[in-house]
């Protein structure tokens, strides 16, 4: 899939049973990450924080689409200070995921892209990705286009 196909919009709450269909379906590629167990208590938690997410005025949730309008991955984008001793502006990116049958296709780097041109907008000079500590690979592909 080229990358001239991929879109990037603002998930409404009708988005809601695609963007959970794709968060079950990346759960599955790392127990290692987040714990088996973890993934089993957050379950039935899992509709009511996607819900109260899609509502939260200071988020912005992105999805990737594909000309079909299928959900290929998502991000969460909030405008917070740098960090707490620094005070300047910065576009946190969170809940960076692509779907299993989606990766190596230029989907993550689309939508890091849009989260660029998000942080442009609202002139914003700083993005901070935010990863699971034991997602290596997550960890591995930020830093291989520069995070």
């Amino acid at each position: 899939m080229p990358r001239g196909h991929i879109r990037v919009r603002v998930a409404s709450a009708t988005d809601l049973p695609a963007i959970l269909n794709l968060v079950r379906d990346t759960r599955q590629l790392v127990p290692h990450a987040i714990g088996g167990a973890h993934v089993r208590r957050a379950e039935p938690a899992m509709v009511n924080r996607y819900e109260t997410l899609l509502e939260d005025e200071n988020r912005t949730l992105f999805l990737a689409l594909d000309d079909e309008e299928q959900v290929l991955g998502m991000a969460v984008a909030s405008v917070e200070e740098l960090s707490a001793t620094v005070a300047l502006p910065a576009v946190h990116v969170t809940n960076l995921v692509v779907g299993a049958r989606h990766r190596r296709r230029g989907v993550g780097r689309v939508l890091l892209s849009s989260m660029v041109r998000y942080a442009e907008a609202h002139g914003i000079d700083h993005i901070v990705a935010g990863v699971i500590s034991e997602d290596r690979e997550t960890h591995r592909y930020l830093a291989r286009i520069g995070f």
